[in-house]
């Protein structure tokens, strides 16, 4: 059997999932009372879209020295979206530009 983590969301609210991931993280090294214990060594797969792909890159992200080991943490994924959310889901100008189009109203 395989362990699937699917990771949706849609710009800034990718920062509930992220949440999510924290509170799973946190728990998971509490009952392994291991530290550095990180979500993508208890998944086969991980995959996202839009802001779910960019935690699945954090969340994958190797080591360096040990690239089995992610180098960050559920945490530092959502550290991300909350310093940085803003500068990365403006979608202004776009929302501008398909708005003249009358899409994406």
């Amino acid at each position: 059997m395989k362990n699937i983590l699917a990771l949706d969301a849609g710009g800034i609210r990718g920062i509930i999932p992220a949440m999510v991931l924290v509170a799973l993280e946190e728990k998971l090294q509490k009952q392994t009372m291991d530290t550095n214990a990180r979500i993508a060594s208890y998944f086969d797969f991980i995959a996202g879209t839009s802001s779910g792909g960019i935690l699945t890159s954090i969340l994958l992200y190797p080591e360096e020295g040990n690239p089995a080991q992610p180098k960050f943490s559920a945490r530092d994924a959502l550290n991300l979206f909350v310093n940085h959310g803003t500068e990365i889901f403006n979608a202004s100008k776009w929302r501008h530009f398909f708005r003249w189009f009358w899409i994406g109203q």
